[in-house]
């Protein structure tokens, strides 16, 4: 049975919306991708990675890749390469070494006068052989012609015995000096054939060593041109290091300019948001208008039916427990009123609680 109108019904608010689904994020400029996959373990996880490469990119990188590494192992070739080995300098010391022995050798050999001091004895004693003969020769003929002329003794005999006696004393001395004069001529000669065979010996070993001097200036000049090769070699190299390390670089600074994590994440918040706030929105408007039919409701006169309720129950309290019954009964009226929705039950109650 109705009585009057009835309250307005609260109004159903929906649950709030899921989280909306995470999109893959792919950023075709930097080459990256933001996608949800399924890992071993069954799991969903969110992945950022490289996007396969066009071919013109995948074929500019690897020439990077290539030119750094050939670049490299030509740097460490070059690095553990020593020009000074491919020179072999020992033929050089040698030389040098045998020509300074040669030198020692040979001036040793200057002053090698050989056994002098017998050459002079021998030329001494032949000395005296001549004289030995020569002087008895005269003694002999001088004897004789003094027999023959009978004049063997006496003093011109033993004058004529004393002077040849003085000429041999003399002749032996002069011997003696013509012995050691002999003796230095000797030396002098035998020194000068000496300093004549060592200065033609050094003009052998001079020429010997300006050959060796010379080839050791073209083995130095080689192993220089051969080290200016090697530093042209390592710049280049480097250069070659650095474009290829531009390249590769080049290619991992574009992937890491992209943002598609943070942007995927924006998005979704921003997806999260609008979401929540078309709900929000939605349940502001119910929540409004059930507000909008309440505050109509409450100001609509009760109706007869809630009057004619209220003033039964007052009368039946009044009826059994007199004005204390009454006022129960109005009590009674009023939450009835206030079940069927209506706060407005008590109103009977006021406007007639002086029956």
């Amino acid at each position: 049975m109705c009585f009057g109108n009835d309250a307005p019904p609260a109004p159903h608010i929906a649950p709030p919306p899921e989280p909306p689904e995470l999109l893959d994020f792919f950023d075709e400029v930097s080459g990256v991708q933001t996608i949800t996959v399924v890992g071993p373990d069954g799991k969903k996880r969110r992945v950022t990675q490289r996007m396969p490469r066009t071919p013109e990119e995948e074929a500019r990188f690897q020439a990077g890749v290539d030119l750094s590494r050939i670049a490299i192992e030509n740097l460490r070739q070059l690095y553990r390469y020593d020009p000074a080995s491919m020179v072999d300098y020992a033929p050089f010391v040698e030389t040098f070494a045998n020509l300074n022995r040669e030198r020692q050798e040979g001036l040793a050999q200057i002053a090698d006068m050989g056994n002098i001091q017998q050459d002079i004895d021998d030329f001494r004693q032949m000395q005296r052989t001549i004289l030995d003969e020569e002087f008895a020769t005269n003694r002999r003929v001088t004897e004789e012609n003094l027999v023959h002329a009978g004049r063997s003794g006496g003093s011109f005999a033993n004058d004529l015995r004393a002077r040849l006696a003085k000429q041999e004393a003399m002749a032996r001395q002069q011997g003696e000096v013509n012995a050691l004069n002999y003796g230095e001529d000797l030396a002098a000669r035998r020194l000068d054939r000496n300093m004549q065979a060592y200065g033609l010996q050094e003009t052998g070993r001079e020429a010997r060593f300006n050959e060796a001097q010379m080839k050791y200036g073209l083995a130095k000049e080689h192993e220089a041109d051969i080290e200016r090769r090697r530093q042209n070699a390592l710049a280049e190299n480097e250069g070659f290091l650095k474009i290829g390390q531009n390249i590769i670089g080049a290619d991992l600074n574009k992937a890491q300019g992209g943002h598609t994590s943070e942007l995927a994440h924006d998005l979704f918040k921003a997806q999260a948001a609008d979401s929540l706030g078309r709900y929000n929105a939605g349940v502001n408007a119910q929540m409004a208008n059930y507000k909008m039919q309440m505050d109509q409701y409450n100001a609509t006169p009760p109706s007869f039916g809630e009057m004619l309720s209220n003033v039964g129950f007052r009368l039946a309290g009044h009826a059994l427990g007199g004005p204390a019954g009454g006022q129960i009964g109005a009590q009674m009226g009023a939450q009835m009123g206030a079940q069927m929705g209506r706060p407005r039950g008590m109103r009977p109650g006021v406007m007639y609680g002086g029956y």
